[in-house]
């Protein structure tokens, strides 16, 4: 198997973030993803460029070649990685700011949503990180 040709940088104590890992990892059959919990023990964001506040307020990814991908362009290169492309497809397809633009109301609001209905996606939110949205 080779390296990854992205690592998401998740965040572990959303369930909604945890659900979403847990499919593609089962899906990563072919090893072009790694994940990596910027809640776990000893995650340094600093390592990646960035802040903790910018991690818990968009989705970020490390290509093989070390270019940082953020947000909705995070989102469309896991879908095309993990061959989900009945997402892909149709994410791709929409003005890169128009979808931009709603993945960055969700992201805005997943600590809300996960409050409301995180329990659907695995253990609810009980952690600090879910009390506020970033």
């Amino acid at each position: 198997m080779s390296a990854p040709e992205l690592t998401l940088l998740y965040d572990g104590s959303c369930p909604i973030c945890c659900w979403e890992q847990r499919n593609l990892a089962a899906k990563n059959r072919n090893g072009r993803l790694a994940f990596i919990d910027i809640q776990a023990p000893g995650f340094n964001a600093a390592e990646y460029g960035t802040t903790m506040g910018a991690l818990m307020g968009r989705l970020y990814g490390i290509t093989d070649d070390g270019r940082v991908l953020v947000g909705i362009d995070t989102l469309l290169a896991t879908y095309r990685l993990a061959g989900w492309w009945w997402l892909y497809l149709p994410l791709s397809a929409l003005p890169r700011r128009f979808s931009g633009s709603c993945y960055d109301a969700f992201a805005r609001r997943r600590h809300r949503i996960s409050r409301r209905i995180g329990h659907w996606f695995g253990p609810s939110c009980d952690s600090k990180s879910c009390n506020q949205d970033p």
